[in-house]
């Protein structure tokens, strides 16, 4: 039997002690794929606004906001406002339905031009999940077809030709992680993202198989060429083929409506999560009556009922927090702010790239950049695998020791807390930073 619960050093650890504990305890001392060579990282300690402050003291500007979730930055005050009202009330009431959710769901549908029904999850992984599961069930087909590249969450096919070094032809699927059932991989139609020619060869091959096409309209941070969306649109519509969204990236972050009012396509079924709950665990299903109503229980179980629920979903606090989220987003120029910050960054960086005779580029649309190093344009993942991936790790290695943080070889996101002086110094620290990782 093992000793008492006990936290060695409770409250005394450093930085240094806490990350020789956490080698001890967690798989590679880390909490996911993401992790700094050694004494490159810190642990956080507090966060305001634009800022992080680690264990040692060191303050950072955050250019990963919690992995693209924290929209409005760190302890906004009328998100903090929100929570601490709801939990002064209570936080969770297992699946009762609350007040908090009803009206988070409402706000939802208002905003999203394919919203007629809502149900949530607790992660965007669950949420893609089960937009897949809803249509399978709606077509009564089985295979899905995705992007090369995409990320669909840590699910089996959210990881399926997630990130392939070979070139195996399309659509043949190629599995990122072990544990996967053949069934799965099999069931998986892989196309290149941005290549409507080929999607559309593959979708007439297949149609009578294919439940839905799942695509993440700004894919990692590559937009869709001008056509592709409406493209996908136009097949989807002529098969009989669930369109669905992956917006836990673009959603509520390009604007109010996510990318499908940004880009003008409006899909089938749309899944949402990050900048919704503002770093709380929340993510949310949305799309046609029809499809929607399949998850109904209260219509009585069926052979096309779709199971979806979860001890955590929607809790009372979480949907507090993302109603204050997206009661701000409305406000007036919030999303101007948002598309200018980027902006600013985006082409300061190609700027100082042309200036210093750096061969790279700046992707992303909105608040979100990405520098890859290459002077070949990129418009898919084979286009993509031409970037020097070791060289933008050590870019933002560099930065890091300039006081700006992104997790390193990942895109990078802004939030309403930056202002453009933090976007000035930031740049100020890229051109230090590029001097060290230039061709």
């Amino acid at each position: 039997m093992k000793a008492a619960l006990r936290v060695p050093g409770e409250g005394t650890l450093s930085e240094q002690e806490l990350v020789r504990l956490a080698q001890d305890v967690l798989p590679g001392g880390v909490l996911g794929k993401f992790w700094f060579p050694p004494g490159d990282g810190f642990i956080p300690a507090s966060a305001e606004g634009a800022y992080m402050t680690s264990i040692a003291g060191d303050r950072y500007l955050d250019m990963s906001c919690g992995g693209g979730t924290l929209v409005l930055g760190h302890r906004h005050p009328a998100q903090m406002a929100a929570v601490k009202a709801q939990l002064s009330n209570g936080h969770h009431y297992f699946s009762v339905v609350t007040e908090q959710a009803i009206r988070l769901a409402a706000m939802i549908r208002n905003a999203v031009p394919c919203a007629e029904l809502v149900r949530f999850a607790a992660t965007g992984s669950e949420a893609t999940y089960y937009a897949l599961r809803l249509a399978r069930a709606h077509t009564g087909r089985d295979k899905v077809l995705k992007f090369e590249g995409a990320y669909h969450g840590n699910h089996d096919i959210g990881v399926i030709s997630l990130s392939p070094t070979s070139d195996a032809p399309f659509p043949s699927p190629q599995p990122n992680s072990a544990g996967i059932p053949q069934g799965i991989i099999e069931s998986t139609l892989v196309a290149p993202f941005n290549d409507l020619e080929q999607t559309q060869g593959i979708i007439e091959q297949e149609h009578r198989r294919i439940a839905a096409i799942i695509v993440e309209p700004m894919q990692r941070y590559i937009p869709p060429e001008p056509g592709f969306l409406e493209g996908l649109r136009e097949l989807t519509d002529r098969y009989g083929i669930c369109l669905v969204f992956d917006e836990l990236v673009t959603g509520f972050r390009l604007a109010l409506g996510g990318a499908q009012e940004f880009w003008g396509v409006e899909p089938d079924l749309a899944c949402f999560g990050k900048a919704l709950g503002g770093g709380f665990p929340i993510a949310a299903v949305a799309g046609r009556r029809e499809i929607m109503a399949l998850c109904d229980p209260t219509e009585g179980v069926s052979d096309r009922y779709v199971y979806q629920s979860g001890t955590l979903n929607a809790q009372a606090l979480v949907a507090a927090s993302a109603m204050s989220v997206l009661e701000t987003l409305s406000s007036p120029g919030s999303f101007d702010t948002l598309h200018a910050l980027g902006a600013q960054m985006r082409d300061g960086l190609d700027e100082i790239c042309a200036r210093r005779g750096v061969r790279a580029k700046a992707y992303g649309v909105g608040p979100a950049w990405f520098l890859a190093f290459t002077d070949h344009p990129i418009v898919d993942h084979h286009s993509s695998r031409a970037a020097d991936v070791e060289k933008l790790k050590a870019f933002h290695r560099e930065l890091l020791k300039r006081g700006v943080f992104v997790i390193p070889g990942n895109k990078a996101y802004l939030s309403l807390a930056h202002t453009a002086a933090d976007i000035d110094m930031a740049l100020e620290g890229a051109e230090e930073a590029l001097t060290q990782t230039r061709n």
